[in-house]
């Protein structure tokens, strides 16, 4: 969950992604939702709800000043303590959490949705590294165009999806046989 308040006509999004892995060990985004100027009763509330729809292994809100009051609320209900595990944003998780998702769509891990406003934010989305002489220094993340929100939320909820292990498979006279790894 990439967190988010205000209405202001510049202001971040609330954004939800739930990431949902089938009986093959292949992962998709079943759904993004996209919220400006929820209360954070109500992103609370909606979390419970999606919660008790598709059951969450984990639930990953970025812990932030204004999250914070949202993850302690999670982290103390009943529904939602035992799969809450918060993501304390900083330059270096950030960029791990952003490689961690380069990786995951480049060796095509995760399906995405058909979703205009996710495919608009991944393509505007880039890295800035700053040269300091000869050597590459600090690298930051962000968007040409303002808004990344999505890519963030889209990025937590990719934390955990790993390549399945496949069992190989070698061709005998007789049929097949699975050789488990």
């Amino acid at each position: 969950c990439d967190i988010a308040v205000s209405s202001a006509r510049d202001a971040d999004f609330s954004v939800f992604t739930v990431v949902e892995r089938d009986e093959f060990g292949l992962c998709r985004v079943v759904k993004i939702e996209k919220y400006k100027g929820m209360s954070l009763d109500k992103q609370f509330q909606r979390i419970k709800e999606l919660n008790a729809k598709f059951k969450f292994k984990k639930i990953i809100p970025e812990q932030t000043g204004l999250g914070e009051g949202l993850v302690q609320s999670l982290m103390k209900d009943s529904e939602t303590m035992h799969c809450t595990e918060p993501y304390k944003s900083s330059h270096v998780s950030k960029e791990k959490i952003i490689g961690n998702l380069i990786s995951v769509l480049r060796d095509h891990e995760l399906t995405l949705p058909k979703n205009d406003d996710l495919i608009q934010e991944l393509l505007d989305f880039q890295a800035n590294v700053k040269l300091e002489g000869n050597l590459i220094g600090k690298t930051t993340y962000g968007s040409v165009s303002k808004h990344d929100d999505m890519v963030i939320s889209l990025a937590l909820a990719s934390m955990y999806v790993k390549k399945p292990v496949y069992p190989s498979i070698a061709p005998l006279t007789s049929g097949m046989r699975v050789i488990r790894v």
